[in-house]
């Protein structure tokens, strides 16, 4: 899927982009429930991997005689490399996670867009004014170079 392409409308197939569009938002909805259960094993993978450093620190002191504080064992823990790489792994998924939440968000933002350009449509905005008068010389060459780059396509 390519985000910037599914968030380009195109104005003169409406009736395409109101079919297409329920189904380009599911899909990206589905990539948000999965990206969100693998944020929340990742998670999960770093519970258990800080619970075993902790196990083993307190193991290791207890071996050496040493006597440690809660303190000491969360310094520990946060320097431990098993540790700062799984935290690293976290933050992968969680910045993929809120990347297509707001990819979410830009579909509904799409699907108001779509509802509005269908209403103007209804209201015939798009359609070719009858008294020449009213079309100015910025709004015809914006009108030609539509033309050309449907032309070229």
């Amino acid at each position: 899927m390519n985000f910037e392409d599914d968030l380009k409308i195109d104005e003169d197939s409406l009736n395409m982009e109101c079919i297409r569009q329920p189904k380009l938002y599911m899909q990206y909805a589905e990539q948000v429930a999965e990206a969100e259960r693998a944020l929340n094993n990742s998670k999960l993978t770093l519970d258990v991997a800080r619970a075993n450093t902790d196990s083993d620190i307190r193991k290791d002191a207890k071996e050496k005689g040493e006597k440690v504080t809660e303190a000491i064992v969360a310094t520990k823990i946060l320097a431990d490399e098993c540790i700062i790489k799984q935290m690293e792994v976290v933050n992968n998924y969680r910045k993929n996670y809120s990347i297509l939440q707001s990819a979410v968000k830009a579909m509904d933002h799409k699907k108001t867009m779509i509802n509005n350009l269908v209403s103007l449509w209804i209201g015939s905005y798009f359609s070719t004014p009858t008294n020449k008068k009213e079309v100015t010389e910025e709004g015809n060459n914006k009108m030609q170079d539509r033309i050309k780059e449907k032309l070229q396509n």
